[in-house]
């Protein structure tokens, strides 16, 4: 099973303009409406906004009543747990705290992505920080580690990562060669992947295609694909190729998915006010 959507749904880009060809939300949706009717289109989101701040209890509740049945978040696990107390035991009330909340999501709750920053080196402070930390986490939630230097990728990590039950994030992005994770792929592993696909920081606008990258798609795919009895988990940047719901669409027809269309959304008449 290949699970894909989008790095966020509140994107006012994607509102339809008035007399405009139909981009992704109608015309009139306000941001209050946006996840349901991106969960009616979608399976699966990742939340970046958890990454700079860990929501409220009532924001969970939010989230959970306004989204579709048999949809999933990915959270990012918050930067103060990540970057500024980096795995270390001071963060572990914190990372607590999160995973209470988080739970409220309950079975629409997916995996927790825990995105180390560059600065992380693979060294043998950080890797006893690191299996510490893999250690404390709770077995009834799913995690994802994205490693940003490439020294992590070494049979040691995946060693620690398996025997935890914890996933590999695999991305497309500037900081690990796209080879090395091809090789990681490769690996015999019982567990789902998680990939995230990112991009250059060079657009202003996320309302349509700029750079079609239907080759690289493709290329993931086929290495997805090939994975035995291994679920993916892929999520889609409008940094990608400008439009997020597009490059998610791609993946869909790839995998086999009907194509969504938002078009078909019932939308309620107070949207078009």
């Amino acid at each position: 099973m290949i699970r894909t959507g989008c790095q966020g749904w509140n994107y006012t880009d994607w509102v339809t303009p008035s007399g405009a060809k139909h981009l992704f939300y109608p015309f009139g949706a306000r941001q209050g409406d946006m996840l349901g009717l991106y969960s009616k289109v979608f399976d699966t989101v990742e939340v970046d906004s958890t990454f700079y701040a860990p929501p409220s209890a009532d924001t969970f509740l939010n989230w959970y009543a306004r989204s579709s049945e048999g949809f999933l978040f990915a959270l990012k696990m918050p930067r103060e747990i990540t970057h500024e107390q980096r795995l270390g035991k001071a963060a572990f009330p914190a990372a607590d705290e999160f995973f209470s909340r988080a739970s409220l999501l309950k079975e629409k709750l997916g995996p927790i992505l825990i995105q180390l920053p560059p600065s992380f080196r693979a060294n043998r402070r950080n890797a006893s920080r690191l299996r510490e930390f893999l250690s404390f986490l709770p077995t009834k939630i799913s995690f994802a580690v994205e490693f940003r230097d490439p020294a992590w990728l070494v049979e040691w990590t995946f060693r620690e990562l398996e025997e935890r039950g914890v996933w590999l994030c695999t991305v497309e992005g500037e900081w690990v060669p796209r080879s090395l994770w091809f090789s990681a792929l490769e690996r015999e592993s019982r567990l789902p992947v998680y990939v995230r696909f990112m991009g250059a920081r060079d657009l202003e606008r996320f309302d349509r295609v700029v750079r079609p990258e239907d080759r690289l798609i493709g290329e993931w795919y086929d290495r997805l694909s090939a994975l035995r009895e291994r679920d993916a988990y892929v999520y889609f940047s409008n940094l990608t190729e400008g439009f997020a719901p597009a490059s998610v669409n791609k993946l869909r027809e790839l995998s086999g998915k009907d194509i969504a269309d938002p078009r078909e959304l019932e939308i309620q008449n107070r949207l078009f006010s």
